[in-house]
């Protein structure tokens, strides 16, 4: 602005000088035709004139020629002085309201907001000071109101951040709170097992001792009678022991014992016990072992033959007539076995089916029923094929029969990463960070009936925390969360060896599974997924956590 003001100065200058340029022509018109005119004049009077009176003209013409000059010039120097002091006044008169104008917008960028321009003139510049004004006073304004957001915004923060924390604190008490429920309960478990079993055990001895006559000869209705004793000890004993078992299943506390065996011979075995009480019933039982059967198993022999007995033992309580068959074969080319048991017994209830493996839930619980048992052999064989690192399905149809279909590895390795192992607490728990209460809802609406425990997180932070903590079945993550984005959580939890071993799935509308395998993620669900999309990726995670070949 103020270098064209100046620029509007030498115009002005320019333009003066242009006029003083015709005033100097016509005075040299005018002097030299008064030159000429006295020369005419001499020449026309001839003789009438002396030789001293034409020089003396001469010099008369020449002396007020040149005094033509000086007036001219003088004029000419007058002129300019007066143009240029004319011109430093409008200079100055246009560049220093700018020059204010500038200094007071130098004050508006450093954030000075109150400054203000005054001015009592009625032109442009008048104008421009006041659209000045007026641009500052919405300045002020707007800062002011950004102050109060601001203020607002931290007064927000801060309320949010304390309670995060309180919500971390209660997590963290809740988690050792259960943590210590889980070892009180592991400790009774190991004092209730002594106090049942020893003498139990007893019973059980000192029965078998009767029924074998070692104390003397016994006739037949005593012998009956000390039979039954035998064999209702030898129930309770089995009831006392899944109890025990699921309880330490349940606790983190069973253990694996990885050998090779025959699966055939195991087989036979299961059927040569269980047979009698089959033709006690009148049902037949068949076994059929594939061809395709591998010749040896690397797994823990025990917990696969519970899971055999409990599946027979559970069709036996509930056909009374018909048959119960054994079926075990390969599967994938060897690399695991399918365990399948079929029975025309009762047959269960659509509705019963999801709930048929959770702990002490029978599918008639009526006094009437028309078979006995606790609802423990099911809920124990799950988790012992849980920890076998398979899974189990069943179909039924009332009045018509079940089939109970296990498909398990056929070479079991126990993971050499010590934190792939779930702690007690949170050996069917789900760590669930999602933001959206929503999903957490249909999460917990889902996983539950499935036998999972869910806490919800809807910050990032405390679910890193929690998982430190009880060390879960499985964490599933949101990407898109309010404060940290997931993959900086899943890159923290991958990162960490306290939390490397938990499974991690990633639940998110966001599709972009090369970054989750390049952070290492386990499972990746796009939303919307289904409830079986859901379980099963977390079965897989879980058979990952206990690798087979």
């Amino acid at each position: 602005m103020i270098s064209r003001l100046s620029i509007f100065a030498k115009i002005f200058i320019a333009f003066s000088g242009l006029a003083l340029i015709p005033l100097v022509i016509v005075m040299a018109l005018l002097t030299s035709n008064y030159e000429q005119m006295t020369q005419q004049l001499i020449g026309q009077a001839g003789a009438n004139v002396s030789p001293e009176m034409a020089v003396h003209i001469s010099q008369r013409v020449a002396q007020v020629t040149h005094d033509a000059y000086l007036m001219l010039a003088f004029v000419f120097l007058i002129s300019a002085i007066l143009v240029l002091f004319t011109a430093v006044f409008l200079s100055q008169s246009f560049s220093k309201p700018v020059r204010l104008l500038s200094a007071a917008t130098r004050h508006l960028a450093r954030g000075d907001f109150s400054m203000r321009l005054e001015t009592d003139r009625q032109d442009e510049f008048g104008a421009l000071v006041e659209s000045f004004n007026r641009m500052a006073d919405q300045l002020e304004d707007a800062h002011r109101r950004l102050e109060t957001t601001n203020a607002d915004l931290e007064g927000r923060v801060l309320l949010r951040t304390a309670e995060l924390e309180m919500a971390n604190l209660q997590l963290r008490a809740a988690a050792d709170k259960m943590e210590e429920t889980v070892r009180l309960k592991g400790d009774f478990l190991a004092n209730l097992s002594h106090e049942l079993l020893t003498p139990l055990q007893a019973v059980l001895g000192y029965a078998e001792l009767l029924y074998d006559r070692i104390y003397g000869p016994l006739d037949g209705r005593q012998h009956e009678a000390v039979g039954r004793i035998r064999h209702n000890a030898q129930m309770l004993q089995r009831l006392i022991s899944d109890i025990i078992d699921l309880a330490k299943v349940e606790t983190g506390r069973m253990t694996l014992t990885i050998e090779q065996f025959s699966p055939g011979e195991l087989v036979e075995s299961i059927v040569q016990t269980l047979r009698p009480l089959f033709l006690t019933k009148r049902l037949e039982l068949k076994c059929e072992c594939a061809a395709d059967l591998p010749a040896t198993l690397s797994s823990d022999r025990g917990k696969v033959q519970h899971v055999l007995y409990n599946l027979l033992s559970n069709s036996l309580k509930f056909t009374n007539a018909g048959e119960v068959s054994l079926r075990v074969a390969g599967r994938d080319d060897g690399r695991r076995v399918t365990i399948e048991v079929r029975d025309t017994g009762i047959g269960i209830a659509p509705d019963k089916l999801a709930t048929i493996f959770e702990s002490f839930r029978q599918v008639d619980s009526s006094s009437t029923r028309p078979a006995g048992g606790a609802g423990i052999g099911l809920a124990l064989t799950k988790q012992l094929v849980d920890l076998l690192g398979g899974d189990i399905e069943v179909e039924s149809e009332l009045a018509k029969g079940s089939l109970f279909r296990v498909v398990i590895p056929a070479k079991l390795s126990l993971s050499r990463d010590p934190e792939a192992r779930t702690t007690a607490i949170g050996a069917k728990t789900i760590v669930s960070i999602d933001d959206d209460e929503t999903m957490l809802d249909l999460l917990t609406e889902t996983l539950e009936p499935a036998g999972f425990r869910v806490i919800r997180c809807t910050d990032g932070d405390a679910g890193v925390a929690l998982a430190k903590q009880i060390h879960p079945y499985a964490v599933t993550l949101d990407i898109r969360l309010p404060e940290r984005d997931g993959w900086s959580i899943l890159q923290e939890l991958k990162n960490n060896p306290e939390t490397r071993g938990i499974p991690v799935i990633i639940l998110s509308v966001i599709e972009d599974r090369a970054q989750g395998d390049q952070f290492g993620v386990d499972g990746y669900l796009t939303k919307p997924f289904s409830r079986d999309e859901l379980i099963e990726h977390l079965r897989a995670v879980r058979r990952e956590s206990v690798k087979y070949h």
